[in-house]
This record gives C-alpha cells, sequence and structure tokens, in this order.
C-alpha cells in the first residue's frame, strides 16, 4: 500500500499515507493485537461509537489450542459500520 501512495503521488495525485490503520501486534504471553482508536481517543474526540466484545472461548482456534482466555473488541461506527478500532488481547 505505502508503494501505492507513492506512485499516485508520482502521477500528480495527492494521496496521504494513513499510518494509523497498520495493525501492531506484540507477540508474548498474552498476544495483543491492535489497530485504529482505542475508546479513550473516540471518547476524547467525541466520536460516536458501538463497542462488539467476543471471549475467546467462542472462537474454535482458542479452543483447539486450549488457549480460551482473551478478548476481542471491535469499536465501530453505528452510522456508517465503519470500524474505528479492533484491540485483540489473549
Amino acid at each position: 500500500f505505502q508503494g501505492r501512495v507513492v506512485a499516485e503521488n508520482i502521477i500528480g495525485k495527492n494521496r496521504i499515507f494513513d499510518s494509523r490503520f497498520i495493525p501492531s501486534c506484540i507477540f508474548g504471553y498474552p498476544e495483543i493485537a491492535f489497530i485504529g482508536k482505542n475508546e479513550e481517543e473516540l471518547k476524547a474526540e467525541g466520536i460516536e461509537y458501538k463497542t462488539g466484545k467476543v471471549n475467546f472461548i467462542a472462537l474454535g482456534k482458542a479452543k483447539a489450542s486450549g488457549h480460551t482466555e482473551g478478548i476481542v473488541k471491535i469499536l465501530m461506527c453505528p452510522k456508517t459500520k465503519k470500524i474505528l478500532g479492533a484491540h485483540i488481547i489473549g
């Protein structure tokens, strides 16, 4: 995607690379992954959002591996259904 942004800027389009939506991961125990904004940032900016949560116990891979402690949380705009942030800990 970074290359595409560069190529489009070379041909005269004014594209901006938004690094907020590059997934980040911390490989340890527990593993953590996140993208976008967190609840504190959305609240501070006055952005309306809905939260969806799923516990790892509901995920087949977590059950199969025996690692069922954890959560997936998605933050989204209630009007557009656009994902504003996602967080996984487990």
